[in-house]
């Protein structure tokens, strides 16, 4: 297009061209002002509406339009002055959706989408029985070109805003009909090699045009409002809109496909890109699709070393990413072993999702098929462990606790499901000894009046695995007795010691539910959340109590009554509160068993030391 300035123009694009700008800069705000640019942009759009609103604006603009043979009649004038102000009202509402004025931005757009439905054409039918577009004559077509990219924008926002409004069902029919709108441009493009979209350039071509670096911004702002880019961030929005409204078969569908537009369209930043593919693998794993877990990692290896990618935040939530990976891979590969389930992978299962991104050296060094064995199972576990750390090198105690706990209990984990592969006792008692070793250092550095909830986690672990722990001691002394040995004192000292400690860390979890003092007693009725952990707390602190070797009867019998105050206790709540019941269903009968058979565990002890 050739356009010839007027006054009245030239104030519009110097509008638009400075709220661009703005928009832009937005994330540079002071923390105690943070949408102090988008007010201002919001100012300078409300002013160009204003112009647009003008009688005779668009009489004032004499434009040629690429493509047409003549200048434009006044029904393209004002077809192209709608659009203007269309695009602008947008731009508004928008800006409310972004300063968290989600209700006032939606009321807009839905305004704008009944009083603009001639303008935009939203209801017209568009395709045959076959899908192909059905186009009345070229000005149709023309006048559908002009007007693709606002009306996907539009649809966009929309969804944006559905889904601040946590309206995920109208999030994704908005979402859906900009894809389609898309589809539709796209089909009369190919109709038409002449033809093409109108973007913002178009509507405010020197608002666009940089003139300087520091304009460059405002440039690549503007570029992100054509037709393509557009389309990329419909994909992206559908992604999200999926993942909330809790369909993540679908969300990752449309994940894929962004992140393959990005690469196709070359419109990404490397470390950003990365992670998103990192992130996506996540959900491959959760369906235990190994295949293009491993191949979503991998390219997402391969874009984190681009010389373009230089966070170290990024390459470090990539490493965890990795870790996650090597863990479920090894928990599947002991279900497997442990014959819990069926390989259903296929050979086929390794699509290249990310043709154009080479695989990385990651490829060969960890392998998406289950382990058989100790040795294969050791090399999916060490390659998880230089990940850990690697993660750990950025996500360090004093500055990211959180992460860095996650990490710890990781480590923690992939010791775990190695051990499943270990037949040596010995070994394998090693290594939930380190395990604990590492779970209680993790423990001491926290506090649990900041990290109540992360603590409760911890020490409910650490619990288990002192018990597992326990569990190999007293198999070795009860092989011995059952060899006609007797066990050696500091043998029989060890389990009981390892068994106390299970003991109190189980105690200490219930504690910490405990109502204030002077009551200091569990709540009537636990939160829907506790109610398990809790009660399972109590059983395995019971069960634990009663199974210790003590070398003295008064000791025994102690914890006998201990363990039956423990297994009466959950077995009055489940009485109590009948939902308790159902979520300790696997437990509860044993819990009756137990305690049906206490006395006459009673009476053992006490003719054992008569």
């Amino acid at each position: 297009f050739i356009f010839f300035k007027s006054t009245p123009d030239a104030d519009l694009v110097d509008l638009v061209s400075r709220a661009l700008r703005l928009e832009e800069s937005s994330a540079d705000d002071p923390e105690d002002q943070p949408y102090k640019s988008r007010y201002e942009a919001r100012k300078l759009l409300n002013e160009a509406i204003s112009i647009v609103n003008a009688e005779g604006l668009s009489s004032a603009v004499e434009t040629k339009a690429e493509g047409d043979s003549s200048s434009p009649d006044p029904e393209f004038k004002s077809h192209r002055r709608q659009l203007r102000l269309l695009w602008l009202k947008i731009r508004l509402a928008s800006n409310y959706l972004e300063t968290d004025e989600a209700s006032e931005g939606y009321r807009m757009l839905t305004a704008l989408l009944e009083a603009d439905n001639e303008v935009l054409q939203l209801n017209d039918g568009g395709t045959d029985q076959s899908g192909e577009v059905v186009v009345a004559d070229s000005s149709s077509a023309n006048r559908y070109l002009r007007e693709a990219a606002v009306k996907v924008q539009l649809y966009n926002w929309l969804g944006c805003a559905c889904c601040h409004l946590n309206r995920h069902a109208d999030a994704i029919e908005f979402l859906q009909q900009a894809e389609a709108a898309f589809l539709r441009a796209k089909r009369l493009l190919a109709a038409d090699e002449s033809a093409r979209a109108w973007d913002l350039s178009d509507l405010f071509p020197s608002a666009v045009k940089p003139a300087n670096e520091k304009e460059e911004a405002a440039s690549a702002l503007a570029d992100s409002c054509s037709l393509e880019s557009l389309h990329t961030k419909t994909l992206f929005y559908l992604a999200q809109a999926f993942g909330k409204a809790d369909r993540p078969a679908d969300s990752a569908r449309y994940c894929q496909m962004t992140l393959n537009r990005q690469l196709a369209l070359s419109d990404y930043a490397a470390s950003e890109w990365a992670v998103n593919c990192a992130a996506l693998s996540q959900y491959y794993l959760g369906v235990r699709d190994f295949a293009r877990a491993h191949r979503c990692l991998c390219a997402a290896s391969a874009a984190a070393h681009d010389p373009d990618s230089e966070l170290q935040h990024n390459r470090a939530s990539i490493s965890r990413c990795w870790v996650k990976y090597a863990i479920a891979l090894l928990e599947y590969s002991r279900d497997l072993a442990q014959h819990q389930l069926e390989d259903c992978r296929s050979e086929a299962d390794y699509e290249d999702l990310f043709p154009s991104v080479e695989a990385g050296h990651h490829a060969d060094k960890v392998a998406y098929v289950p382990a058989v064995n100790f040795e294969q199972a050791r090399a999916i576990f060490l390659f998880a462990q230089r990940h850990l750390t690697s993660a750990k090198d950025f996500f360090r105690l004093d500055e990211h606790c959180t992460d860095h706990a996650e990490l710890v209990r990781d480590h923690s984990r992939a010791f775990l499901h190695l051990l499943q592969f270990e037949l040596d006792s010995d070994r394998r008692a090693r290594m939930h000894k380190r395990r604990a070793d590492m779970l209680r250092e993790l423990l001491s550095q926290l506090s649990q009046q900041y990290y109540l909830l992360l603590c409760r986690q911890i020490r409910f672990e650490l619990g288990e695995t002192l018990v597992d722990l326990l569990d190999i001691k007293l198999s070795a002394l009860e092989s011995q007795a059952a060899a006609g040995q007797t066990p050696s004192p500091a043998a029989v000292a060890k389990a009981n010691a390892i068994g106390r400690d299970a003991v109190t860390q189980f105690d200490l979890f219930v504690d910490s539910f405990r109502l204030p003092p002077p009551e200091s007693r569990l709540p009537d009725r636990l939160e829907a959340l506790d109610t398990r952990p809790v009660l399972l707390a109590l059983f395995h602190s019971a069960r634990v109590s009663a199974r210790l070797p003590e070398p003295s009867r008064d000791r025994r019998l102690a914890n006998l009554r201990r363990a039956e105050a423990n297994y009466r206790q959950v077995s009055e709540y489940c009485e109590r509160v009948p939902e308790a019941a159902s979520v300790m269903s696997p437990e509860l009968d044993l819990i009756r068993d137990m305690l049906a058979l206490m006395p006459v565990k009673v009476q053992t002890v006490m003719d054992k030391f008569a």
